[in-house]
């Protein structure tokens, strides 16, 4: 269930996104990186233990600590929307599904 932590942080993404020209209404942004996720859940997890990755294009590009520190390092690298920021984790509560035109559950930055 998403929080309004997480409801921020989503509003935050869209802004940046339309701020850099991805249209988020129509573009469905992310879903092959997050349909990767679940097609290699298992050995994404087992070679990454509870760490952070980010996908971009179907691949793994680094893995972090933290949401934050991932995020940072992708929006450096990578325009918004176009990467997926997620915690590899056995457990499947550990990830959610929800498409808002990206798949965030990164902590905002005060």
């Amino acid at each position: 269930m998403a929080t309004s932590f997480d409801l921020v942080c989503v509003a935050e993404q869209v802004l940046a996104a339309k701020r850099a020209g991805v249209n988020t209404m129509h573009e469905r942004p992310l879903v092959s990186e997050f349909n990767y996720f679940l097609e290699h859940r298992k050995e994404l997890a087992d070679r990454y233990p509870d760490r952070v990755i980010v996908i971009v294009d179907q691949s793994v590009v680094g893995d972090y600590d933290t949401e934050l520190t991932a995020f940072r390092a992708a929006s450096a690298k990578y325009r918004p929307g176009t990467f997926l920021v997620q915690r590899c984790s056995q457990d499947p509560s550990g990830f959610t599904a929800s498409y808002y035109g990206f798949h965030i559950r990164v902590p905002c930055t005060q």
